[in-house]
């Protein structure tokens, strides 16, 4: 009986290109890619991530615990952190100054953005209601607080968002 397929049929092997920052990021990507546990999409993205901004390359080890693979969240306050506002967010919130500017780009296109707000459930709401406030921005959705591990104080909602199309 003759196979169903087609003859020189091979196997396509995917490839995907990465497109790094800079060389730093790069270099940075492969050699902390190598420290971690696991070699899974998740993990290729957090370092990626990590890789992206000099100051969470400098203080990776402040951000995330290569040993026990676990984010050191005791970093979320640090001063380096030049993206939290705490004297507007308070320390708790974690909301920075790049997904406000990110937003506000994106203002300016039509397209979809998922938010991830982490801190308490009061200052999660606080923000929230401003985003729900602010006629620049439709909120599609908020989802319900999640508990952030080992902590019952601290929680995370993913809020979606696109630009307001009464503008």
């Amino acid at each position: 009986m003759m196979a169903n397929t087609a003859l020189g049929a091979k196997k396509k092997e995917i490839t995907r290109t990465i497109i790094f920052k800079d060389k730093e990021h790069e270099n940075f990507y492969h050699e902390y890619l190598q420290k971690c546990r696991y070699q899974d999409a998740y993990h290729k993205a957090l370092v990626y991530c990590l890789g992206l901004s000099e100051d969470t390359r400098v203080n990776v080890e402040r951000i995330y615990d290569f040993e026990t693979g676990l984010v050191q969240t005791s970093c979320l306050g640090e001063g380096w952190q030049t993206v939290v506002m705490p004297n507007t967010f308070g320390k708790r919130l974690k909301f920075g100054i790049r997904n406000i500017v990110f937003i506000k780009k994106l203002i300016g296109r039509q397209c979809m953005l998922k938010i991830r707000l982490q801190g308490t459930t009061g200052d999660i709401k606080w923000l929230t209601g401003i985003l729900k406030r602010d006629k620049r921005v439709d909120v599609l959705e908020v989802s319900e607080p999640f508990a952030n591990k080992g902590t019952n104080r601290y929680f995370r909602v993913y809020a979606e968002v696109e630009k307001s199309k009464k503008l």
